[in-house]
């Protein structure tokens, strides 16, 4: 059996906290993920991961000792490169321009000529200044797997090719242990939690050197801890949730919405000794430590490459100066808001799916329907629980995900944005992944329906084959 029956799933009487299952759909998500994993990070070209080259310098400066990064050329922070690390980073990063751009194994045959080429002297080059891209804030959690790799590429002292590859193997193996821990904890939605982090595009970002792969992970586990308290009561495993939420929230600014998910334990029909207690326990740590992180980083996201790039004054991309402009002007942000919404709402939810890369490499277009279909499937499964908690849990949910989406537009907007633009700036559909397993609460609560086992384990299963051989056809297809 690969799922236990709806009457083995029941609200059990006494209270006590089942044992986690490591079967069924945690399986299928090793096989899978294990299995097409290093098909993709094989297939995927270094520095072709979103903003892959700036997670590198990040996770490369943390393995070096530079947590918070000081060192300054004209005003920008950056880290001093070795010559050769640089050389590959340069080259890799520079392809991705090119009209034929080649495949994974045609750029690393060149680049290794290249490197051949250029051996003699290369020890002896002097280190090469270059500025971060916008990850120099970013909290080092997000990157342990990376850092931890780098620690041994430099030990070996690998070149810049292996380094890359031995950092996505570990970053993958990691979000994956997360991902499949949390499907194993979560009472209700195993299947939904399963194809979250099967789809495409939270697959391919466990590929990649990034904090799209981390905060994915943390969030399908922070939920699955959320929901399980809901179940069986909040003090149990509160050190635990405590320590998963913290680093949640602080792998990127707009996840604080996250730490709302303690109050839905609150909201069980039998309140508990201690309730509050045990709620700030698990809150506290990453409601003190995210504001404190952002004000030591300055919250830095390197805007002057926009400044540059539109010739516009600082003040535009300045914080301060724009939650002053939107002090006099209340109603800018939320018409900007809402017309990104009206121009790219489609184009966000095919990009939520997975539009890979840089944003230029598309699935088979007849894959975005079916995910979508396929998930809403998952999720309908009957929560036992009173009619009242329901409501009120689906109410705490709805207000997670409009704050999570107003925070991510106002975000970008305040940094990213000018004045004078019609849209905010910068939004992408892979932020919103992090809202799906709410998402998917939300519709079994409001449906009510246990949909067939076989149904479920169908969509769930089949949706991550589907989205896996759709990623590895989407690379084949799009060097």
């Amino acid at each position: 059996m690969l799922e236990r029956s709806p009457s083995q799933t029941e609200d059990v009487a006494s209270g006590a906290e089942p044992r986690r299952h490591w079967g069924g759909p945690v399986a299928v998500f090793l096989l899978l993920s294990l299995l097409f994993g290093p098909i993709v990070i094989a297939l995927n070209p270094p520095m072709r991961g979103p903003d892959e080259a700036a997670h590198f310098l990040r996770a490369y400066g943390l393995a070096r000792g530079e947590i918070i990064p000081r060192d300054e050329q004209e005003g920008r922070v950056g880290i001093w490169l070795p010559a050769d690390i640089h050389a590959g980073l340069q080259f890799f990063d520079d392809a991705r321009y090119r009209k034929q751009r080649g495949t994974a194994a045609e750029l690393r045959a060149e680049y290794a000529g290249r490197q051949a080429a250029d051996e003699i002297g290369a020890a002896a080059r002097p280190r090469v200044f270059v500025p971060y891209q916008g990850t120099e804030s970013y909290v080092p959690t997000a990157y342990v797997p990376e850092v931890l790799a780098a620690l041994i590429g430099r030990a070996l002292d690998l070149g810049f090719v292996p380094l890359v590859y031995l950092m996505r193997a570990a970053a993958f193996l990691a979000t994956t242990a997360i991902v499949a821990y949390a499907i194993a904890l979560t009472p209700w939605l195993k299947w939904a939690f399963l194809l979250i982090g099967m789809l495409p595009a939270a697959f391919y970002g466990r590929t990649v050197i990034g904090a799209d792969g981390a905060t994915v992970a943390l969030t399908l586990l922070t939920s699955a801890l959320a929901l399980r308290a809901l179940k069986w009561g909040g003090a149990a495993r509160r050190g635990e949730r405590a320590v998963w939420m913290t680093l949640c929230v602080l792998s990127k600014p707009p996840q604080l919405v996250f730490l709302a998910l303690e109050a839905v334990p609150l909201l069980r029909t039998k309140p508990e000794p201690g309730r509050w207690r045990t709620a700030a326990l698990v809150v506290l740590p990453g409601l003190v430590l995210s504001p404190l992180w952002i004000l030591a980083t300055a919250g830095e996201m390197a805007a002057w490459r926009v400044i540059e790039g539109t010739g516009l004054p600082p003040e535009q991309f300045d914080p301060v100066w724009k939650m002053l402009f939107l002090f006099d002007n209340p109603l800018h942000f939320p018409r900007v808001m809402a017309a990104s919404f009206a121009t790219h709402g489609g184009e966000l939810w095919w990009q939520l799916i997975g539009v890979l890369g840089w944003l230029d490499t598309r699935l088979l277009a007849w894959v975005y329907p079916v995910l979508t279909a396929l998930l809403v499937i998952t999720a309908v499964e009957r929560f036992n629980l009173p009619a009242r908690t329901r409501w009120r849990v689906l109410a705490v949910l709805s207000a997670i995900i409009a704050a999570y989406v107003i925070g991510v537009y106002l975000i970008l907007f305040l940094t990213w944005t000018p004045t004078a633009v019609d849209i905010v700036w910068g939004v992408q559909g892979r932020y919103f992944l992090v809202v799906l397993p709410a998402a998917a609460a939300i519709i079994a609560l409001a449906v009510q329906r246990m949909a067939p086992n076989a149904l479920r384990v169908a969509a769930g299963a089949g949706g991550a084959l589907i989205a896996a051989v759709a990623v590895v056809e989407a690379l084949m297809r799009s060097p």
